[in-house]
């Protein structure tokens, strides 16, 4: 059992070459050369619940395609806000630490690239006491089949489902359409298949309605 939280990132990119010195203070003109580019993107941080207590036992960070981690829910690494875990996103794009400063290497790229974490002014925050959650499943765009970033072609469509490849990477442009949304992520799959779900239903009834 779980509970998860779901965070949409418009535009996405991977600062590749920077000037490690600036960072802190100027992170935009620290970039040299950023792969990656991409609109719109769904990340997610799960609290694994004991079945039986339904304390929380650990926390998934999810990172980039494979590299989410488990940390103990007891480690003390992780901080928590009125008992909501405390995240970080890397500069960038989208991956999930705990809060800190500097750079984060990859492990799934032998320690070579590295996440930043940036920790100077002008951050942006979601508190906890501030920040109303919202049972994404009764939410009336949950099951919207479309994408949530540009999908003008069948080929980005047709690439946004296929795994990625070592090939894709080494290419110097792949395009793929915007994620789908987050009931029907990998995650979560099944809960929307079947006929259209009331939040689709719901969707269609306002643009019906809009046009008359």
């Amino acid at each position: 059992m779980a509970l998860e939280y779901w965070f949409y990132y418009p535009y996405n990119y991977f600062p590749l070459v920077l000037r490690a010195k600036l960072m802190e203070e100027a992170p935009l003109a620290s970039e040299i050369l950023n792969v990656d580019r991409h609109q719109g993107d769904w990340e997610h941080v799960d609290v694994l619940l004991d079945p039986h207590t339904l304390k929380p036992v650990w926390l998934y960070m999810a990172r980039h395609s494979y590299e989410g981690q488990l940390i103990p829910w007891s480690s003390p690494s992780l901080a928590t806000e009125e008992a909501h875990p405390v995240v970080q996103a890397a500069y960038g794009g989208h991956p999930t630490y705990e809060p800190g400063c500097g750079a984060r290497r990859r492990a799934a790229t032998y320690n070579i690239l590295v996440d930043w974490l940036v920790c100077g002014g002008g951050r942006f925050a979601f508190r906890a006491a501030s920040t109303p959650l919202v049972n994404i499943a009764s939410a009336p765009w949950a099951c919207w089949p479309g994408h949530f970033g540009e999908a003008a072609t069948n080929l980005e469509v047709t690439n946004a489902a296929k795994p990625e490849t070592l090939r894709d990477k080494l290419r110097q442009q792949v395009f793929v359409a915007g994620p789908v949304s987050p009931l029907r992520q990998q995650e979560n799959s099944g809960v929307c298949k079947g006929s259209p779900a009331a939040g689709e239903q719901a969707i269609v009834t306002r643009l019906d309605s809009s046009k008359r």
